[in-house]
């Protein structure tokens, strides 16, 4: 039986453009089906590039110079100082455009991948493929790396009229004074940060009880206290469902609460799978995503998903982790299993939110009352001092043996310095043997005093009354 392609690969996301770049550079033959450029090729096919840059901007745009620890003046900025909106928009575009030089379709072309813009669906008859428009592509293995697009589908939202954050980058010239903005996604807390500092009035609903529910207990608290100080109003447990607007003027009726805004955002979206006719490749999935196995295969063996297609929110190094292994297994014997448990997530607000592998409460379930917590502060570290940024901490959830299996990092350089204890854990490095591998006067600094915290208190202790014996055997 012949193919025509060895993996073809649905979506026009980062992670499906790496894919095809790992694939091809092994000599398979490669095609990627995604929406026009006008459709899908923009920012959000690229997420943590436009929030790292805009949570970058808003940083330099914060009303109080950032000189002013250091005795200069503490006056905040005037309008004029200030970076306006469209502004902002050119700079992220140019971003964009330059950071993912390498992935634009002219690049992945004269790499020789094919590329196909259009819609794509599964046929089965008269074999498996993928129709595009009046084509028919027959590989031996597929790929569903489909990003997502922002909807307004929850609650009450559909009959507010809700702005979209592509609304907000691509066809706004201004920033609305106050605005309210819907969601729990990591997105919604960085966008909030980032209109305050740019001059909105900003107010933050969620469902939940409080921020992050999947995060750290102590490190989301300390985040939403942050925000909370920068003047960011935070509504938790909102009835979403009782969200209504007011008469013209008057804002929105939040429960029993009233709210002066002039415009609703949501951060909400989904993936788009039903226009794939996955129902005819034999592939099951439901609203949420698609479900597979630890190789990424789906219920149909020859063809794999990874990223937001699986459904929740799918951060890009994730995504792109999880479409490695996606293309190993397709293109050679599917033996790689996937594994998430030493993979970091970032929160870029100021300050950085850091996390890898598990919460106290998962790990205590996990490991029962073996595990120890070392919490180390930030303001004891030599960087934060220096930056004036003393805020945060760093907790490590440890095994009697050393091995970590959780840390938690809220504090300057959280999101450059995650990267060191991932790597650890997944080498099983102990906490210890950390102690004197990183570099001092950076904010890796934080986990050396926590290394050396963690060897004072559970280690030292077995060693002081052999170590006792052995001096009084000397002094003899």
């Amino acid at each position: 039986m012949s193919f025509d392609y060895d993996l073809v690969i649905l979506g026009g996301t980062i992670a499906a453009r790496e894919a095809a770049v790992m694939a091809r550079s092994w000599g398979a033959r490669v095609a990627i089906v995604a929406p026009s450029p006008a459709e899908g090729w923009h920012w959000a096919e690229d997420e943590g590039l436009w929030s790292a840059a805009l949570a970058q901007l808003a940083q330099l745009a914060n009303p109080v110079h950032q000189a002013c620890p250091f005795g200069v003046d503490s006056l905040p900025r005037s309008a004029d100082e200030t970076p306006s909106w469209s502004t902002t928009v050119d700079w992220l575009t140019h971003v964009l455009a330059q950071g993912r030089a390498d992935y634009s379709p002219t690049a992945l072309t004269l790499l020789g991948i094919e590329i196909i813009f259009g819609q794509a669906a599964f046929q089965r008859q008269p074999r498996l493929g993928v129709r595009v428009g009046d084509r028919l592509l027959i590989a031996r293995t597929y790929l569903i790396a489909v990003g997502s697009q922002a909807v307004q589908s929850k609650s009450a939202l559909p009959t507010l009229n809700p702005i979209t954050v592509e609304t907000l980058w691509k066809h706004r010239s201004t920033l609305p004074a106050r605005i309210a903005i819907v969601g729990e996604e990591p997105i919604a807390l960085e966008l909030a940060q980032a209109l305050t500092r740019f001059g909105s009035q900003v107010t933050l609903l969620t469902h939940y009880p409080y921020l992050l529910p999947r995060e750290d207990g102590e490190a989301a608290q300390l985040i939403q206290s942050y925000l909370e100080a920068e003047g960011i109003r935070v509504l938790t447990q909102t009835p979403l469902q009782q969200l209504q607007w007011l008469p013209p003027g008057k804002g929105l009726q939040v429960g029993d609460w009233t709210i002066a805004v002039e415009e609703l955002l949501t951060t909400h979206r989904v993936t788009a799978l039903d226009t794939l006719n996955l129902g005819a490749a034999g592939v099951v999935w439901h609203g949420r995503g698609i479900p597979v196995n630890q190789r990424l295969q789906t219920s149909n063996p020859r063809i794999y998903a990874c990223g937001e297609a699986l459904g929740g929110y799918s951060p890009g190094h994730l995504a792109e982790y999880e479409a490695a292994v996606a293309v190993k297994n397709a293109l050679f014997i599917a033996s790689h299993r996937i594994d998430r448990s030493t993979i970091p997530f970032t929160l870029l607000t100021s300050p950085r939110l850091a996390r890898v592998g598990l919460t106290e409460p998962q790990a205590r379930q996990r490991y029962g009352r073996s595990i120890q917590v070392i919490t180390q502060t930030v303001k004891s570290s030599a960087k934060a001092q220096i930056l004036d940024q003393p805020i945060g901490f760093c907790k490590f959830l440890v095994r009697p043996t050393g091995e970590m299996v959780g840390a938690h990092w809220v504090g300057v350089e959280a999101d450059e310095g995650i990267g060191a204890i991932a790597l650890a854990m997944k080498h099983r490095i102990t906490l210890g043997e950390l102690a004197f591998q990183l570099p001092a006067l950076t904010a890796c600094e934080t986990i050396t005093q926590a290394a050396m915290q963690w060897k004072t208190k559970y280690v030292n202790p077995r060693w002081r009354d052999w170590a006792e014996g052995w001096f009084n055997l000397r002094r003899r």
